[in-house]
């Protein structure tokens, strides 16, 4: 999956690159050419910021099409994060229009990456106030096979994908190790509109375990059966993509000793930053599911049978939106007892937040302003940040809550707007079900007596439908109501009815 997703990455922003008409047999002069031009877009994309090396390319014409090498870049291998021969390899063969085939995509195993000295600071060395740093913390990436093939076509014109299959996966770091025993991932790149394109991905991994070891404390490790991914990002752009990359590389190699202002040359290049991101692509959801996952640490164990993770980001009316699904059902572990634990153990949990409301292009305006500022603009930046609020204003909602316990179960909406510090209000509506037996139940059991007086008081306050109980929730002007009660006596730091 690795190799797919991250060739994929790298040929979006390869627009550039021209297109050429090859005979049937390639020629050296053909790959010289090739080459030469390879190696001036790689240059214009990051130099002078990083220093790709006298030959950051290499092409060779092997009788139908070009054998690619792409070294280390010098700097990396200097500074001691890649090793001096490592390099990328790979087969090119042209087509017509433009297009080329891809095939044999070998990414060095073992793969060997180390981290910057002084990157990741000693803990302890921190907590003291010492200047002492861990070891540059390295990870290292093996697989049993590798297998890969792409279409690619650089104009975007027509539809590129690119397909991998890779084996005995292996990537261990300093405190983890994780295995899988096989992933694959198909990739997509579908034209849209005004030169840009769709990015679709999908993957899978079989039997996939990871282990984390800390410092202090027992080993935690992860298995999981089977999971797939899917992921669209919509109308992404080629060219923005590049322009901030290439931004990026000049930028920050300038920001080490920066205090609270920027020189006009940082600023122009953050700006650009911020344009780019604000114009790269138009929206994003993916979806991780999980199959078979358990769970180990200091002798405790537990599973869940079934998990869904997914996201939502993108612009909606003018105004950004991000939203999360989480799912889990399933839940189990041998360290309950059979009995009311184990009864009431969790069957299911759905939680799907969101936050939206805040404007995108004031947002991009407050950032620019940020960026031309100083540290003496720091209380009209947060006055400005408020009114951000109030345009949207900001809105945090759980779009779906729900708990399975078997005996009983919640499900829930809920949503608090934010205009200002002293402007929130907010809403939700609970419903459970079983509340009468879960009372029961807490009364004649000696470990959750405690629970049964608010759980007597919770449904006295509560509106009753058949075998559902239902508190619908506001907050607004210092009031909290439920069902039409007014509890506002009962918040944090409030002194009673007389107080208001």
């Amino acid at each position: 999956m690795f190799a797919s997703r991250a060739f994929a990455a790298f040929a979006v922003i390869a627009a550039g690159l021209p297109a050429h008409a090859f005979a049937a047999d390639v020629t050296a002069a053909q790959a010289t050419d090739l080459e030469a031009q390879l190696r001036g877009w790689m240059a214009s994309l990051v130099s002078p910021a990083l220093d790709v090396g006298t030959r950051p390319v290499r092409i060779t014409a092997d009788g139908d099409h070009f054998n690619v090498e792409l070294p280390a870049p010098d700097i990396l291998a200097s500074a001691g994060i890649a090793d001096a021969g490592l390099s990328v390899k790979l087969k090119a063969k042209p087509l017509d229009s433009g297009r080329w085939a891809l095939d044999d995509l070998v990414i060095p195993s073992p793969l060997k990456l180390t981290a910057p000295k002084g990157m990741v600071p000693d803990d302890k060395a921190a907590v003291a106030g010492a200047t002492s740093v861990d070891p540059s913390p390295s990870i290292t990436v093996t697989s049993t096979s590798q297998q890969f093939h792409g279409i690619f076509d650089p104009s975007f014109a027509t539809t590129s994908s690119f397909d991998s299959v890779a084996t005995g996966l292996r990537v261990e770091g300093g405190n983890s190790v994780s295995t899988t025993a096989k992933s694959v991932s198909h990739s997509t790149f579908q034209p849209a509109t005004d030169g840009r394109i769709n990015v679709l991905s999908e993957g899978s991994s079989e039997k996939s375990s990871n282990t984390v070891t800390p410092k202090e404390g027992a080993p935690f490790t992860y298995t999981v059966e089977k999971s797939s991914s899917s992921s669209r990002v919509k109308s992404v752009s080629p060219a923005t993509l590049a322009t901030l990359v290439r931004s990026v590389a000049a930028l920050a190699p300038t920001l080490p000793g920066t205090k609270d202002t920027l020189n006009p040359q940082q600023r122009t290049l953050a700006r650009t930053i911020i344009f780019s991101l604000r114009d790269m692509f138009a929206g994003l959801e993916s979806s991780q599911t999980f199959e078979g996952m358990k769970f180990t640490s200091g002798g405790h164990t537990g599973s869940v049978a079934h998990a869904v993770l997914g996201t939502k980001a993108g612009v909606t009316d003018g105004k950004l939106e991000l939203a999360t699904t989480v799912s889990m059902d399933g839940l189990d572990t041998p360290e309950v007892p059979s009995g009311v634990y184990r009864d009431y153990l969790p069957r299911k949990i759905t939680f799907n937040p969101r936050i939206s409301g805040v404007p995108s292009e004031d947002l991009v305006k407050l950032m620019l302003r940020a960026v031309d500022s100083d540290a003496n603009d720091l209380a009209e930046l947060q006055g400005a940040a408020m009114a951000l609020l109030g345009a949207g204003p900001l809105e945090i909602a759980i779009d779906e809550l729900g708990l399975d316990l078997g005996r009983a179960s919640l499900t829930g909406t809920g949503s608090v707007d934010i205009a200002g510090i002293a402007d929130i209000t907010g809403e939700a509506e609970i419903n459970v079900k079983g509340l009468d037996a879960l009372i029961k139940t807490a009364n004649t059991t000696p470990e959750l007596k405690q629970a049964a007086p608010v759980l007597i008081f919770l449904k006295g306050i509560g509106k009753q439908d058949g075998d559902t109980t239902t508190w619908n929730i506001a907050y607004q002007d210092n009031n909290f109501t439920v069902n039409d009660t007014d509890l506002s006596a009962l918040l944090p730091g409030a002194g009673g009815p007389a107080a208001k």
